[in-house]
């Protein structure tokens, strides 16, 4: 066994029985002058599936079935046996129980084990490779002679992720466990990883505390990408959304039916050279049937905010920045502070109030606790008015804010825009969903980091 320590020798009985818990070692048998690539199948080896690894005693004759397993090291072929006992649980449910994920439901021969869909979805997240180039990995690990012998279960490979993206967000926020019923204040079944540093009232900060204005104060900020685009392609109706609305991506549905009421505006910035809504008619957009996203991020920390980010066509057009900041909003709406960086705000902020109390009516009490700014870069691109009007540097409260910090992470989920950009509507919002969660949750993991080093700076 290659994969064992040390590679022992053993003859095939004892090498058998001592991997009846590590099925997908890769084997090697000695033929007169070489060693050979050879499966535990060939060995007559068998798992157990629905009694731990050990035989059913109920076993039927011929109920077991070859499944084809994707692991870590490559593809293998193996004999499993189910258990027959009265009123045996669902073959998918033994399959998922000895932690191999079924390709389907109804008698599943496609199985791929955990461990390989943990190291897949960590390669997709930190090195944002694609499903189809670490699944060609693997066949050549497989088979680095002749990888195209190797059977293909890349669309197997890719339902599969977008079910164990879903799932690794519902335990990651909490979701698994329902923990809706203890946080009141937020969305019901959102499966956002929330910053734990911006306030949030009832949750770490008293609604009654009214001093310390800049340390209260919710900033977000609201930026255009137009890299995280969505190819022009036809449209499969059997695509749908698994996380549609419940983590940083807006309800689609909802979406669209607000975009239906919304007359194309001529409003374009009168000062700014940095035109967002002037790149409508930009060649970057061609072919693309969505030229991006619109997103809010806490303008402290970088965290997506929920429900903060929604499609593009043509530029930002201003109803659509108006719906992500509303949908944010509707779990935020009880601050008593909110600050708004935006690089048009100086253009953006005059219709505001009309537009919301036209299509948000709900929030226009919040409207008196808002105030805008432009970030400390881009108001450079301003006129004078503009830099003295709406700069950071002079306006009370802000806590020397930058309002920068959005445009930071475009650079790490740019490098997703290759595979995003082919993937059907809902299958991107998903993907994209688990990329901003991960996003969050490094944050999350590394937020004291930098508190923790002030007092050995200061000793």
């Amino acid at each position: 066994c290659t994969d064992c320590f040390q590679s022992p020798l053993q003859c095939s009985t004892c090498l058998v029985a001592c991997h009846a818990h590590n099925p997908f070692h890769r084997l090697e048998k000695w033929t007169i002058n070489h060693f050979s690539r050879i499966s535990i199948l060939s060995l007559n080896g068998v798992i157990h599936l629905g009694h731990a690894g050990q035989r059913c005693p109920n076993i039927l004759p011929n109920s077991g079935r070859q499944l084809t397993v994707v692991h870590t090291n490559g593809i293998h072929s193996i004999f499993a046996t189910f258990c027959g006992c009265p009123k045996p649980e669902p073959d998918y449910i033994q399959l998922v129980k000895g932690r191999l994920f079924p390709a389907t439901i109804n008698r599943p021969d496609s199985v791929l084990t955990f461990a390989f869909l943990e190291d897949l979805h960590t390669h997709v997240l930190t090195s944002k490779k694609s499903v189809f180039d670490h699944h060609s990995a693997i066949q050549r690990l497989t088979n680095a002679v002749a990888p195209d012998t190797v059977p293909n279960r890349y669309p197997e490979c890719g339902r599969a992720l977008r079910l164990w993206r879903t799932l690794t967000s519902t335990r990651r926020s909490g979701q698994a466990h329902h923990i809706s019923p203890f946080l009141p204040s937020r969305l019901p079944n959102s499966l956002a990883v929330r910053c734990a540093a911006c306030p949030e009232i009832d949750f770490n900060v008293a609604k009654s505390t009214s001093w310390f204005r800049h340390k209260y104060t919710l900033f977000l900020s609201i930026d255009g990408n137009f890299r995280l685009q969505r190819a022009n392609k036809r449209h499969d109706p059997d695509d749908v959304a698994l996380i549609n609305g419940n983590a940083y991506f807006v309800n689609e549905a909802d979406y669209q039916e607000y975009l239906k009421d919304i007359v194309p505006s001529d409003e374009n910035s009168t000062c700014a050279r940095l035109r967002a809504v002037r790149m409508q008619n930009s060649l970057k957009f061609k072919n693309a049937a969505v030229t991006g996203v619109i997103c809010v991020q806490c303008a402290r920390h970088g965290f997506y905010m929920p429900r903060g980010t929604a499609d593009l066509e043509k530029g930002e057009a201003y109803a659509r920045s108006d719906y992500v900041l509303m949908r944010v909003l509707d779990e935020a709406g009880t601050q008593r502070w909110i600050m708004v960086s935006y690089d048009i705000w100086c253009q953006y902020h005059i219709n505001l109030a009309k537009r919301v109390k036209k299509h948000f009516p709900e929030h226009v009490p919040t409207l008196p606790h808002i105030r805008g700014a432009v970030p400390k870069m881009h108001v450079k691109g301003h006129v004078e008015e503009c830099q003295l009007r709406w700069s950071f540097n002079y306006l009370p409260n802000s806590g020397e804010t930058c309002g920068e910090k959005i445009e930071t992470s475009w650079a790490e989920q740019n490098q997703s825009a290759g595979s995003t950009k082919q993937q059907n509507a809902g299958h991107r919002h998903d993907s994209l969903d688990d990329i901003f969660g991960f996003w969050n949750w490094n944050k999350l993991i590394t937020l004291g980091n930098d508190t923790i080093l002030i007092p050995r700076i200061l000793i």
